[in-house]
């Protein structure tokens, strides 16, 4: 359904007169010790993204706001997902951190559509790097149109996200 959306409002791709890194710092997080990493989430813990999104609860954070992630590491590297507030990234995950001003439901469903995950390299581990993703074509449609995109996935199956959100903030707080 939001896929359908985006196309008809974007076209196929996010393609354009740009690259990635004109638009987007990708960053990887930093090393945490799987030791550390609780399965359950406890009072003063936070989400930890890994290249599959959250691996777990961790007690410190180093990312506070709205961020898409993108895998960087393992068999679905190229996955995107959302966080929000307090989290920590490890190595496995890229943190997108837009140069201009981007909303960021609109920027998980464009870096979706690139299919990322085609651009791994290697058999056993496969991999994203950063310097490379970030030669990728890409463009930034006006702030207005990617805010109408939004409202319209947010509004096109409003139980679902409702959903979602319920779920989101059950695992991450408010």
């Amino acid at each position: 359904m939001y896929q359908s959306q985006f196309i008809e409002m974007f076209g196929q791709s996010t393609l354009g007169n740009g690259i990635i890194g004109d638009y987007l710092l990708l960053k990887a997080g930093k090393a945490m010790p799987a030791d550390r990493i609780s399965a359950s989430k406890e009072d003063g813990m936070f989400p930890c993204f890994g290249g599959n999104g959250i691996r777990g609860y961790v007690d410190s954070y180093n990312y506070d706001g709205d961020y898409a992630i993108i895998g960087r590491q393992g068999a679905l590297c190229g996955n995107v997902c959302l966080a929000q507030g307090k989290f920590y990234a490890t190595e496995h995950a890229v943190v997108v951190t837009p140069k201009v001003i981007v909303d960021t439901t609109w920027l998980f469903f464009a870096l979706n559509q690139m299919n990322l995950n085609q651009y791994a390299r290697g058999v056993a581990q496969p991999g994203l790097a950063v310097n490379e993703l970030e030669k990728l074509p890409f463009s930034v449609p006006d702030f207005n149109k990617q805010i109408e995109f939004s409202n319209i996935a947010k509004q096109a199956d409003k139980s679902k996200f409702d959903g979602f959100k319920s779920q989101f903030i059950e695992m991450f707080g408010t």
